[in-house]
């Protein structure tokens, strides 16, 4: 039986436990974990994410290059989100850095899944994930959520 996608992680996710908080070299464990619910599908992100991982990370492309079930492509359901998203919060899409931020928050949305984000309320006008999340009720963690939630010691 299927386990539920019970996260969609935002590249800050991945970049940012790579690089800061949680770097291979000290926490392998932590990467095991979340290579564990990688594999057994409760963790996804949406293709945007790999496409922003591969401009800037390059140790971490390689490490989810071969994870790549990760990554969902695009279908009508995200679509219809993303294009709802983006026109109701137009801060998303302002600076043109986060284009995957609409992507994660509509791909959680159709999964009824929580986003997992590193980036930190600021504004619904910004368009920051976890302030377009609380609009949208979706449920929205950094790394260190999604640890307590997952219950994981170290």
């Amino acid at each position: 039986m299927p386990v539920e996608v019970r996260y969609v992680a935002d590249t800050s996710a991945f970049i940012n436990s790579w690089t800061l908080l949680y770097p291979m070299r000290r926490f392998a464990p932590f990467w095991d974990r979340f290579d564990g619910l990688i594999s057994e599908g409760a963790l996804r992100s949406p293709w945007e994410v790999f496409e922003e991982i591969k401009r800037k990370a390059d140790d971490l492309h390689d490490w989810v290059k071969s994870r790549r079930e990760v990554f969902v492509p695009i279908d009508d359901d995200q679509q219809h989100h993303v294009s709802r998203i983006v026109n109701h919060y137009r801060g998303m899409l302002a600076t043109g850095h986060n284009a995957a931020d609409p992507w994660v928050v509509a791909l959680a949305k159709s999964l009824s899944a929580t986003v997992v984000t590193e980036e930190k309320p600021v504004s619904l006008a910004k368009g920051k994930m976890p302030d377009v999340c609380a609009a949208e009720d979706v449920a929205c963690l950094n790394v260190l959520g999604m640890i307590d939630a997952e219950d994981w010691n170290f």
